[in-house]
């Protein structure tokens, strides 16, 4: 948990400057005490009862090892650090990586870490994806960016790669053509116009990606991958080692690529139908919102929905009738730069009017029922035994749960294993059904029974056994496979009974009624809706659509269905009514992908469904028991039938579904090898250096200088050091600051020591000004976006005359000493669309109290606040804004300089008049206030200290245009052109002491006449306009490693435009 951007120092200028830190934090609710894992090519790290996930990680990684880095044709230099986490909430609590979004000026080289974070999602098929996305990523990035420090150097100065290409060759190495992947590719190419992966970003650019390089391992070979990768590696272009590998031009290669996936998207579309709806819960989804899961009421009236915005959730109910929309509950927060758990919140009806919600907050795991009428809570309850849990149901009754989760908090309990658990609202009891690895999901109710329960498992046996903490799972065993079956105890506790049995996935059972079953397959390799009839086993597929179902829920007596699909891009929750579930669609439409598996896996072909064994799960009656446990003696009441027939079909075609999964599950011929795990080992933080940074800073009081910071940290970045060095040009001046944090805790802690010389040397002045500051901070975080936090501070200063009168025998050096409190206030929910192109909202309130110590006549004290706003007008047009506001108040006030830009370069100051704060006309004059005093910018159209006082106001107002890429779109491989970018401003403030400068009497309108020894004396009144402005334009890029700034302004001041423009050639990001 960090304290923001405040550990990434700012050099402080002195006379200070208007520079502000902003940044985000991490919220850590608990302690991590870290072990390790070792095998030959990783280090597994993991903390409180993650050890099975943990062993299991390391396993799975070594089986993989070979595939990867074959496929790469890349060996990392040293093993991998592999951070598991026991969910995405832990993660989120993760401190590495917060300043993803500080830029700074000048060469900054980063050191490469090896290592990687990866979440337990809730089930073992998951996280096997989570592992060797996880690991192909590492891999690719060591491989272009940190391999040696060659390649480190060479990656901070030459540039990088475009999203697509990096991000999409990970998730190709990790999945290969996914279903996912040819779900969004479908999408893109039938509702969609964009072609081009240069101007995608986010999850579309890792599926163009990803589409890409399967392209090229279905049309080249996928040997062409480390041919690509590498020789990239070398000539650092795409394009160049896309063409140069495969012999042919970019261009052609592109076309080709879009001809591909728009033959397959054409066949798609011939195909398939579009999913008739009556309405689209909402029209449009430009913010992209997230859907999850979708809930019909039971009596068919509302339908209920969550919308997830990174993080950030709202849980809907709309009326069906009425199609009016309320939102019953919020929660989340906003994960910039964070991954966020898209699975949550799970929702499910208690009956007709309660809405249970189960979400995640302060990192546990948290049901609550609503009244979705009056709005009202009607039960909570926290679970903090459960790690994960994936979905739930309620029985008809509303009194037990059941869900399928994975548990902590326990050395007993087997964490990291997804088993089924049934829970009594009325008596607290929670029961365990299964305990194995197996995945089992989307568990559900049938009928009015609280025991019997339909789910969805990779489990290949329909046998119940128990497994032991010490076995591993199934690391080296394919488990992409689901089957639908049911638990009955009354039947039998050690068995269950099957209902499918293919090698396809199926998913998300659903009753229809009591003999007609409905869930999601991918026979077709497009996700739809079949219907399953239990009493004569026969299988229809009902939906035959161009987009995969993500989620669905029906109502038998409205036969209404509620479902999820993709469409241009974004995810829409549909409702059609009067389904007709009895229909079976005139074409079945089967994909590419689907088609080329089979093939691969499988010398078979099987043309018709699998029969099932019979099953009556008829139970009209309600199931009044109360606890969970069952004697030997009850009796089943429903009526199971077996059919012969059926059971000889299925024996028959159950050999031939074997081959077809046992084949699928080892596709490489990979040899076996034994992996050896060693450990556990404490964890022992260790510091390294993350990036060292050289940069010239140009302070408006002290001149030119070379700035030298490095930054270190352990592996977890919880324990940092920072260092800085100033140097001025004249040799003399400096400033020096090195500052520790801690940071794993609820609290962050910071230490930091600064000293900072301003020398003074124009005839006849000869001084030094020293200031040596010694401070303690600590912070608070609210949420990832806001925090507040408290700084005591002891500050010594030091006034020396270096020419003292000739008179005089020696000149004492003038001390004073300040103790100090500082309190900030910090809230930053920005996230970075390009170098200089913000988006969100910046707060900032400080106030500073400092008070003489034995000098009580010079203590002082400064408040100020600052508020920014960056706002898309159209695409990547953004209109920033920034108010701040200061004061300086106490016996002894010092001043706001307004007026300049920072790091200007021909850089001019006004003299002041006679109350010129910098005014030093003699080595005896001590102006120590040079050591407080703060230059406020940017005030464009005038010079520095163009007006001073104690307090200032000043408004920032730009239209931002990077006229590149706004127009094109494109990957630019020039940094010049890729940040070219053209804005106009205007800039309005006033720094004032005294009254407001809205009154006559201000100190800007006000004039003494007449000195001390002078009879006459006389205050004239001046009738100005107490605020400047300007005007203007400019044009900002990256040039020799630095953001340089060009502005045209034109001052505005009493109403008069000045004649000529003023240029200011500056560098530095944002105002």
């Amino acid at each position: 948990m960090l304290i923001g951007l405040l550990g990434l120092w700012a050099p402080q200028s002195y006379a200070q400057n208007s520079k502000v830190t902003f940044g985000k934090n991490r919220v850590q609710y608990k302690a991590f005490r870290w072990r390790v894992l070792s095998t030959a090519n990783f280090n597994v790290y993991y903390y409180d009862n993650g050890a099975r996930m943990a062993n299991f990680a390391a396993l799975f990684l070594e089986d993989q090892f070979d595939r990867i880095t074959d496929l790469l044709g890349y060996t990392p230099y040293a093993k991998t650090k592999v951070f598991v986490y026991n969910s995405v909430t832990d993660l989120q609590q993760s401190n590495v990586g917060l300043d993803k979004d500080f830029v700074g000026n000048g060469g900054k080289t980063n050191f490469f870490k090896a290592q990687v974070e990866v979440p337990y999602t809730g089930n073992e098929t998951r996280f096997k994806r989570e592992l060797k996305l996880g690991i192909s990523q590492m891999f690719i990035n060591e491989m272009m960016f940190g391999g040696s420090l060659k390649d480190m150097l060479q990656s901070s100065y030459i540039g990088s790669f475009p999203e697509w290409f990096l991000e999409g060759a990970a998730a190709y190495v990790a999945e290969g053509w996914s279903e996912d992947m040819d779900n969004y590719m479908r999408d893109l190419f039938i509702h969609r116009k964009r072609r081009n992966p240069n101007i995608t970003s986010g999850q579309e650019a890792i599926y163009v990606g990803q589409s890409v390089w399967n392209f090229i391992a279905e049309k080249y070979s996928k040997t062409n991958i480390s041919n690509i990768l590498n020789l990239a590696r070398i000539i650092r272009n795409e394009k160049n080692s896309i063409s140069s590998s495969l012999g042919v031009r970019y261009r052609q290669f592109m076309r080709a690529w879009r001809n591909y996936y728009r033959d397959l998207s054409n066949l798609a579309k011939e195909g398939t139908e579009e999913a008739p709806k009556d309405f689209s819960v909402r029209r449009r989804n430009p913010k992209k919102y997230l859907y999850n899961h979708v809930k019909i009421s039971p009596d068919g009236k509302f339908i209920a929905y969550s919308e997830n915005r990174n993080g950030k959730f709202c849980v809907i109910v709309k009326d069906l009738t009425t199609k009016k929309r309320k939102i019953i509950y919020k929660g989340g927060y906003h994960a910039i730069y964070q991954r966020f758990d898209n699975n949550i919140p799970l929702i499910g009806w208690q009956d007709e009017r309660r809405l249970a919600i189960v979400y995640a907050h302060k990192g546990e795991t948290k049901l609550t029922v609503y009244d979705v009428l009056r709005k009202k809570r009607t039960f909570e309850r926290v679970w903090f035994f459960f790690n994960h849990i994936t979905s739930f149901d309620i029985s008809r009754d509303g009194k037990h749960l059941v869900m399928s989760a994975d548990r902590k908090n326990d050395v007993k309990i087997k964490a990291g294993q997804n088993d089924l658990y049934t829970f009594d609202l009325d008596n607290s009891i929670l029961k365990k059904l299964t305990d194995d690895w197996y995945d089992d999901m989307n568990p559900t109710f049938v009928g009015n029974s609280n025991k019997k329960i339909l789910f969805s498992s990779n489990r290949p046996s329909d046998s119940l056994k128990r497994v032991t903490a010490q076995q591993t799972g199934n690391f080296d065993m394919n488990t992409e496979n689901f089957d639908i079956f049911i638990y009955d105890p009354t039947v039998s506790k050690q068995a269950l009974q099957r209902v499918t049995y293919t090698p396809d996935k199926e998913v998300e059972p659903t009753l229809l009624n009591r003999n007609t079953l409905l869930y999601l397959n991918d026979e077709t390799g497009i996700y739809q809706l079949y219907k399953h009839n239990l009493r004569t086993g026969k299988v229809t597929q009902l939906t035959n659509y161009s987009q995969s179902i993500e989620a669905f829920d029906v109502n038998n007596f409205t036969k209404g269905l509620g479902f999820l699909t993709l469409r241009k891009g974004r995810y829409y929750v549909n409702y059609k009514s009067n389904f007709d579930f009895n229909q079976t669609p005139s074409n079945v439409f089967q994909t590419l992908r689907k088609e080329m598996l089979n093939k691969r896996y499988s010398t078979n072909n099987i043309n018709n469904k699998t029969k099932f064994p019979v099953i009556n799960i008829n139970n009209n009656t309600s199931d009044t028991t109360k606890n969970i446990g069952y004697a030997d003696d009850e009796v089943n009441t429903d009526d199971y039938q077996f059919d012969p027939e059926v059971i000889k079909e299925i024996q028959k075609k159950a050999g031939i579904i074997d081959k077809i999964v046992n084949k699928a599950t080892d596709t490489t011929n990979k040899k076996e090898k034994k992996v050896k795990v060693k450990g556990p080992y404490d964890y022992e933080p260790r510091f390294r250096t993350e990036n060292v940074t050289s940069t010239v800073e140009i302070d408006p009081l002290r001149g030119w200088g070379v700035v030298l910071k490095i930054a270190m940290s352990d592996m977890l970045e919880n324990h940092k050091i920072n260092a800085g060095l100033l140097f001025i040009t004249d040799l003399r001046s400096s400033t020096f600051f090195g500052e520790y944090q801690y940071l794993g805790g609820r609290f962050d802690y910071k230490f930091r020591y600064e000293k900072a010389n301003i020398f003074i040397n124009q005839d006849p002045v000869s001084q030094r000004y020293t200031r040596n500051n010694l401070e303690a901070t600590i912070a608070y975080p609210f949420t990832n976006l806001s925090r507040i936090s408290v700084t005591p501070l002891y500050t010594v200063t030091q006034f020396t005359n270096l020419r003292p009168q000739a008179s005089a025998l020696a000149q004492p050096e003038v001390n004073v000493n300040y103790g100090g409190l500082r309190m900030e206030y910090v809230f930053d929910n920005t996230v970075s669309r390009g170098l200089n192109m913000l988006m969100g909202t910046r707060i900032k309130a400080k106030f500073e109290n400092f008070f003489g110590v034995g000098a009580a006549l010079e203590s002082f004290n400064k408040f100020t606040v600052e508020f920014r706003r960056y706002t898309q007008i159209h695409r990547d047009l953004i209109f920033a804004t920034r108010i701040s506001y200061g004061q300086f108040g106490g016996n002894a006030p010092k001043s706001f300089l307004l007026g300049g830009m920072d790091n200007w370069i021909f850089n001019q100051t006004d003299g002041g008049g006679a109350d010129n704060p910098l005014a030093v006309t003699s080595s005896e004059q001590n102006n120590s206030d040079l050591l407080f005093t703060e230059f406020v910018t940017s005030m464009r159209g005038f010079n520095y200290n163009k007006l001073s006082g104690t307090n200032y106001i000043l408004g920032n107002f730009e239209l931002r245009l990077p006229i590149v890429k706004y127009l094109f779109g494109k990957r630019i491989t020039s940094n010049f052109f890729k940040n070219l970018q053209f804005i106009g401003f205007f800039d309005v403030g006033s720094a004032w002491t005294g009254p407001s400068p809205l009154n006559e009497e201000n100190s800007l309108n006000t004039r003494n006449i007449g000195g001390p020894q002078s009879p006459f004396k006389a205050t004239v009144t001046d009738f100005k306009d107490p605020f400047i402005s300007s005007y203007g334009v400019g044009v900002r890029t990256m040039l020799l490693g630095y953001y340089a700034k060009l502005d045209v302004a034109w001052g505005i001041e009493d109403g008069l435009v000045a004649p000529k423009p003023k240029f200011y050639i500056t560098f530095g990001n944002d105002f």
